[in-house]
């Protein structure tokens, strides 16, 4: 009977002659990309896609079994039975696993500028792109639009109540704006609120005793009122009156031989009192001269009347006039004080 070849050899099926079969060097060892598991192997089997084997047909151990068979490393692939390496996956693909048969297009959102490559890059922060199987980095985002996540697949408009957009920063909310979570954007204060500085914190409640509070200005202290509207308005104290809008370190004295002078208010010059300035909100109060007299707190300019025929007074800043004693008279065309 005839010997089998060893495992891993093969005699061809097309070697017919005698002289071809008549000796154990006739058992070639198998060729590269190939193995044979058994003896007596008139062909030897293909490494299967995936896998390579190198050897050239010198060791006879690398290919006697399928495990000589070497699974393309990830980033490699081979696509066809035989193969003797394998090939590196091109730029712009990926291979994740071993024993590849082909490779895969870089996902949108990833790069891969180099040969080889297990998996993609993401996009930088500030780039994205859409494309499948990008073979160069990301291109940065348009001007108005940012991306801060890594592997974008689009850039993001610029809010425009935002500030320092752009790149990979949404920047901030301008002056007057408040970040709202829920709309992702950033939204105007809210009626009687103000933030008055560029970020995304919340705005702040208007002072209620301050005017022309709203978006990024707090207003000013209405009149009767002093401080800064930033900080706190505060009422006037007793004894003192503020009659303007604005903020200031403090109200003013009320004038003397006034009454309802407060908060805004200079009040009016008292009974016995008559105002002196007509040109001015705050009174300028004198006493009424003897001879006068006035019932009412006003501001009527000159308010002191002359005491009315038979009536008398002889002492300054009085409410009404004397009458003059029984058998007395004071005539009724005397007109002076």
């Amino acid at each position: 009977s005839c010997s089998e070849c060893p495992a891993g050899t093969f005699i061809p099926t097309d070697f017919l002659e005698p002289d071809e079969h008549d000796s154990a060097d006739d058992c070639q060892i198998c060729l590269v990309g190939t193995y044979a598991p058994a003896t007596g192997t008139g062909t030897c089997t293909a490494c299967v896609a995936g896998t390579f084997l190198a050897d050239d047909g010198t060791t006879l151990s690398q290919h006697d079994s399928a495990d000589d068979c070497t699974p393309c490393a990830a980033g490699t692939f081979s696509d066809a039975p035989a193969a003797s390496t394998c090939a590196a996956c091109p730029i712009g693909t990926y291979g994740e696993e071993e024993a590849q048969t082909s490779c895969d297009p870089c996902e949108a959102g990833t790069y891969a500028d180099a040969t080889a490559q297990s998996a993609c890059t993401p996009c930088p922060l500030g780039t994205s792109t859409s494309d499948i199987g990008r073979s160069t980095v990301c291109p940065v985002c348009d001007a108005g639009s940012y991306t801060d996540t890594l592997g974008s697949i689009t850039c993001t408009p610029c809010d425009p109540f935002s500030v320092g957009c752009g790149d990979d920063s949404k920047g901030e909310c301008d002056a007057g704006y408040t970040y709202d979570d829920g709309d992702s954007g950033c939204a105007v204060c809210p009626p009687d609120t103000y933030k008055p500085v560029v970020g995304d914190g919340a705005c702040t409640t208007c002072d209620p005793n301050a005017g022309g509070c709203g978006d990024a200005v707090p207003g000013s202290c209405n009149a009767g009122y002093y401080g800064t509207a930033a900080t706190g308005c505060t009422a006037c104290p007793t004894g003192t009156y503020k009659d303007s809008d604005g903020d200031s370190s403090g109200c003013l004295a009320c004038p003397d031989n006034t009454v309802q002078c407060e908060l805004a208010s200079p009040g009016m010059c008292d009974i016995g009192y008559e105002n002196g300035e007509a040109d001015s909100v705050v009174p300028d109060c004198s006493a009424c001269a003897p001879g006068k007299s006035k019932s009412e707190a006003s501001n009527d300019l000159l308010a002191c009347a002359v005491c009315d025929g038979g009536q008398y007074q002889d002492l300054p800043a009085q409410e009404s006039c004397s009458e003059c004693p029984a058998g007395t008279f004071i005539p009724t065309d005397f007109l002076e004080p």
